[in-house]
């Protein structure tokens, strides 16, 4: 079904072998798709209810042991809150049935105007602790910076144009964030950062669809980003994802490190 948007993820956690796969996806009435053993496939499972008012229900890998199951809508459409509480109830009814757990859900309210996204002051206090933290970790600062020498960034960025921060929970405790604004051509991500208690959990590999169901909001094909070039845990969760280096660097003024561009173009 083209031109839908993401309006409701389910998020869930637990082991899933081959019975376990096929029992959710005959729970959901899911069309069969992807295979366990390829580790590049995503998407299992998706069910299209055609009508006036289609909806596209579909399940999800983001990680070994992290799934969710998404319901999509067309672009413009209305769907009120008691619609989608339903749709979720079923996706967390199925996936109990098999033994995984539920960890989160979230409803994602998208705006039509091409105007940038408001966001409250606490969501951007929350993105710039995860930020400090994340980074702390990854320099093996032993003391993180405080959110008031980290925020400004963050605002300064969503300060852009059709800027938009995108916020990911887990467990209902915030867990990471994504920060994007387009460009003349591509869709830039200037932040992405996991917690480090929730790093391996599927959180950053969620961020990373969002921002690409974003870019398809906003009409843009391509997404770029620069990243420090000796960061190897980020460059492996860019490159698992499709991003691809470029061979353009430049040296971050601030840092004095040198960050190299990736690009990724959006199916």
């Amino acid at each position: 079904m083209a031109g839908l948007q993401r309006r409701l993820r389910v998020d869930l956690a637990g082991a899933v072998d081959q019975e376990r796969l096929d029992r959710l996806r005959e729970l959901l009435a899911l069309s069969p798709r992807g295979r366990l053993t390829d580790h590049e496939d995503a998407c299992f499972g998706a069910r299209d209810t055609g009508g006036a008012a289609p909806r596209s229900l579909a399940l999800w890998r983001d990680d070994e042991q992290s799934w969710s199951v998404s319901l999509s809508t067309p672009r413009g459409s209305e769907v009120d809150g008691a619609e989608l509480d339903s749709w979720a109830r079923e996706a967390e009814a199925a996936a109990v049935a098999v033994g995984l757990r539920v960890v989160g859900r979230k409803v994602i309210a998208l705006r039509h105007d091409g105007g940038s996204t408001a966001v409250s002051a606490d969501g951007v206090r929350e993105a710039a602790a995860i930020w400090a933290r994340a980074k702390a970790h990854r320099d093996r600062d032993p003391e993180p910076a405080t959110v008031e020498a980290t925020a400004p960034g963050i605002r300064r960025r969503l300060s852009l144009d059709g800027a938009k921060l995108l916020l990911a929970q887990r467990d209902g405790r915030p867990a990471g964030f994504a920060l994007v604004a387009p460009r003349e051509r591509t869709l830039e991500l200037f932040y992405l950062a996991v917690d480090p208690d929730a790093w391996g959990s599927g959180v950053g590999t969620r961020l990373l669809r969002d921002v690409e169901e974003h870019a398809r909001e906003v009409d843009r094909e391509v997404l770029e980003l620069w990243v420090i070039d000796d960061n190897e845990r980020a460059i492996g969760v860019y490159e698992r994802a499709g991003w691809v280096g470029t061979d353009e660097v430049e040296r971050d003024p601030a840092s004095g490190r040198l960050e190299r561009r990736f690009l990724r173009r959006v199916d």
